[in-house]
């Protein structure tokens, strides 16, 4: 079903300088309509492909011609691209699962293909959302959720992006706007993988997860969130807070989890951040009410009313930040009295290391060694929970003391002594358990690919966690 569709839009004009396609929201339920909004300044008529890519191989489903108008705002930064619906198809027509859409990059002028003056190249030929049941929980109790945000706060379409870009560094972008690809397609394989084993999902984004209603996630035994998740809503972390409140499970593979807060504006489809300049700008911190200390939108280390990341999750990016440079390293095993049914049947035990883990940033706590086992440190400080358990840990040289001075940008904040990369495990009074993992990679690329320990890791969790305590 195709249905075309153009309309002059508040704020538009004919013959912008811009290009791309988006959708007009990131999750659909059957019954909602999938609206591919594109402009293209040739007037050539093209394909729109429909790629379903949490299974292997990935799938086809849908191939959908028009003949985009071109059409757009000249200002799409902050305000949204405005481009008319080119394409929609029912969301009926797809099965639950994560899909891109995308339509060829050469239908676009050269200089439209990428943004890349914020120095973190995005495509513009390609959109990303995810399809799931109308009813949470109807199809299975697990809820893989879908990282929407980053690529929104990564993306430099119009020229504008929260990191420095020809126009400066912007406070407030659109996510209705091309270029938003960044990360939104990372961490997915896994996904085939369990499916292989018996396990099934439904999905959602951060955007429709923060707008759902309290209680939502009680639906689930697990929620999981495998991939960067860099920019968080508060309204996201207040779910998960309720959730495990509840005795629901979390799964944690992030190396930079919550790190940020945003707010969101549904009105206009925009995400604001200040990052560390939120103490000193965020006029939700120093001039709003009361009632506006959870939305303030900058370090989540801070965050004067919205769940620390450590609180949730147990640990966070700073004391372990950068561990490698372009190396994959080992990842030691401790712990194992607590938390050795997560590596049994793995063939690696005490003293023993997970070969080529992690690289790059990853997520952990800072640490102190108590007869040969890690311990956390710094625990008031980090807020974290009760009887955490480190199971696996390296230590880093490059943590940084997220407690600098507000409005000093992280590349200058003090080192932190003890920084450790880090894999936990909670049980909480409620029934809940976390396990988290410092990063996607240890999940991800080394998972259905010929390394039996880590195939074993990630279904031991699952089989714990899948299934309330």
């Amino acid at each position: 079903m195709v249905l075309p569709y153009s309309s002059c839009q508040f704020g538009g004009v004919w013959g912008v300088q811009y290009e791309g396609l988006y959708t007009d929201r990131f999750t659909y339920h059957p019954g909602e309509m999938i609206n591919v909004h594109c402009s293209l300044k040739s007037g050539a008529r093209v394909p729109f492909m429909f790629v379903r890519i949490d299974v292997r191989p990935e799938e086809v489903p849908l191939w959908l011609w028009a003949t985009p108008q071109d059409f757009g705002n000249p200002n799409p930064g902050p305000e949204g691209a405005l481009f008319p619906v080119s394409v929609s198809v029912p969301a009926d027509a797809f099965e639950p699962g994560v899909y891109k859409v995308s339509m060829p990059p050469e239908a676009m002028l050269p200089e439209n293909r990428l943004n890349v003056g914020n120095g973190f190249p995005s495509d513009n030929s390609v959109a990303f959302f995810v399809v799931t049941p109308a009813v949470a929980g109807s199809t299975s109790r697990i809820l893989w959720v879908h990282d929407s945000l980053t690529g929104v706060a990564y993306g430099g379409f119009g020229d504008q992006s929260i990191y420095p870009s020809a126009n400066g560094s912007a406070r407030t972008v659109s996510y209705l706007r091309p270029g938003l690809d960044r990360a939104a397609t990372w961490s997915h394989g896994n996904v085939a993988f369990l499916r292989g084993h018996g396990y099934e999902f439904e999905f959602a984004d951060l955007v429709d997860l923060a707008f759902a209603p309290p209680g939502h996630l009680d639906a689930y035994d697990l929620v999981c969130f495998v991939g960067q998740f860099e920019y968080m809503p508060n309204e996201v972390m207040s779910h998960l807070a309720a959730f495990q409140a509840g005795g629901g499970n979390l799964f944690v593979a992030s190396h930079e989890f919550g790190i940020f807060r945003v707010r969101l504006d549904p009105m206009v489809g925009s995400m604001t951040t200040y990052k560390w300049d939120d103490v000193k700008d965020d006029p939700y911190w120093n001039s709003g009410p009361f009632t506006q200390l959870p939305l303030v939108a900058g370090v989540g280390m801070r965050a004067p009313a919205s769940p620390w990341e450590t609180e949730i999750i147990g640990q966070t990016v700073w004391p372990a930040h950068r561990i490698s440079i372009g190396e994959f390293v080992s990842f030691s095993v401790y712990n194992l009295d607590e938390a050795g049914w997560i590596v049994e049947g793995t063939g690696i035990g005490a003293g023993d290391a997970f070969p080529g883990a992690i690289a790059e940033y990853v997520s952990g706590l800072c640490v102190e060694y108590d007869g040969g086992q890690p311990r956390p440190i710094l625990v008031d400080d980090m807020r974290l929970p009760e009887g955490l358990v480190i199971w696996g840990a390296r230590p880093s040289s490059d943590g940084l003391d997220w407690r600098a001075v507000p409005g000093t940008p992280t590349w200058q904040w003090p080192p932190l002594a003890g920084g450790h990369g880090t894999a936990t495990y909670q049980q909480r009074s409620s029934g809940a358990q976390v396990v988290t993992l410092p990063s996607p990679t240890m999940c991800e690329w080394t998972v259905g690919v010929g390394y039996p320990a880590y195939d074993r890791m990630l279904l031991n969790i699952f089989a714990r966690l899948s299934v309330r305590a």
